[in-house]
């Protein structure tokens, strides 16, 4: 009971949210992504085809539409996207196993020579479903298709400076010794409540005073501190990602339109210490078989496709602009070319991002590319301390 006393009042004076656990301290993170997901790439409905690696929300919603003429006023092209370590077991996770450190013994500090594990985004891997009505196929017809796809991606390896696990490590090492401090005294108080009964009155004013007491400590700065540092993008990373899309050419056939596979790397370099603006470069490799293409002369077939590129942009705390280039190999009865667009993102809210896209797409039935994309994110989700 005393533990749980012990949380309550560092997790409202910091968050103020109280948080069911009756073992560990836990800090929200609001800087977690709300990503395009892998059922959208797959379909070229997302505003960037490259995916700039953070740690995702435990569920995002996304909506896009295009701005073409003869589009609908209303969305009709959705995605979900999951990671399913939130969901499955949300009270293993405290700020060891998300940011890949060893986890100390009980009672004992991070080690000076503490190591980051470069394999731990793969737990917070994600699953993704879309539906989206865009005309795929590249025929005479002005139809769209009813498209259904699937995805997953994983960070297979992401990297911190040396310098920055060194001030985490130093920061959850004040906290400890500052929280330890804070407890004892207050302890006399965290006594008093544990002897009054859960349904009095009395109970909630002292846990008032306790949860006021901890508003001025210094494990609060440190908590703080803490936060800001497992939100910083990594130094490189490396993603994997897969997806398939179904379309139903017809009111009652449904036709496998394309499968691929992608890999990306990235860097964040950041423009000004202690700020959240970075200036990132992704490279991206992709296989896409797609079912129905065309090549000059109109004649529709299926293509295996590599697709090579980059995305280069600039990100200043709630505002993202970039541009990105692809060019299309393909092997089969299409052509080779290119994809260019530019790319603007606004994070309104820690949930909320709306986007915006125009530029040139690969050869199909709708070359130019204008979009307005909405993402929410979805979840409340918890680091802890132990």
């Amino acid at each position: 009971m005393r533990k749980y006393l012990i949380f309550i009042v560092l997790s409202v004076g910091y968050s103020n949210a109280i948080a069911q656990t009756s073992e560990k301290t836990a800090s929200t993170s609001k800087d977690l992504a709300v990503p395009f997901s892998p059922a959208f790439s797959i379909t070229d409905i997302t505003p960037s085809l490259v995916q700039n690696p953070t740690t995702p929300k435990a569920f995002t919603l996304g909506v896009a539409q295009s701005a073409t003429a003869g589009s609908s006023y209303f969305p009709d092209n959705y995605s979900a996207q999951f990671a399913p370590i939130w969901w499955i077991d949300p009270s293993g996770i405290s700020i060891y196993s998300y940011l890949g450190l060893d986890l100390p013994k009980d009672g004992e500090k991070l080690g000076d020579n503490t190591q980051h594990n470069i394999f731990s985004g793969l737990k917070f891997s994600t699953m993704s479903i879309g539906f989206v009505n865009k005309d795929l196929i590249p025929d005479n017809l002005d139809e769209t298709q009813n498209i259904f796809s699937i995805g997953v991606h994983s960070t297979f390896i992401k990297f911190f400076k040396k310098e920055h696990i060194a001030k985490l490590q130093k920061e959850i090492n004040q906290w400890h010794i500052n929280a330890l401090t804070d407890l004892e005294r207050n302890q006399a108080l965290i006594d008093a409540i544990t002897r009054i009964p859960l349904d009095d009155s009395l109970r909630n004013e002292k846990i008032d005073d306790l949860t006021k007491q901890f508003t001025q400590t210094n494990s609060l700065g440190n908590l703080k501190n803490i936060n800001k540092l497992i939100s910083e993008k990594p130094i490189f990373t490396w993603d994997l990602s897969a997806a398939i899309a179904g379309y139903g050419v017809s009111s009652d056939e449904i036709k496998t339109g394309r499968m691929g596979v992608w890999t990306g790397l990235a860097t964040n370099l950041k423009l000004k210490e202690n700020t959240q603006n970075y200036f990132s470069i992704n490279v991206l490799g992709r296989y896409l078989y797609d079912q129905f293409q065309a090549n000059d002369e109109g004649i529709i077939g299926s293509a295996d496709n590599i697709d090579v590129g980059g995305n280069l942009g600039f990100e200043f705390d709630r505002l993202n602009i970039s541009v990105e280039s692809l060019y299309r190999f393909t092997n089969g009865v299409a052509n080779s070319s290119n994809r260019t667009i530019g790319l603007i993102s606004v994070k309104l809210t820690d949930n909320l991002f709306i986007n915006g896209t125009f530029g040139k797409d690969f050869s199909g039935p709708n070359k130019l590319i204008s979009t307005f994309g909405i993402n929410w994110g979805f979840g409340n989700e918890k680091i802890k301390l132990p």
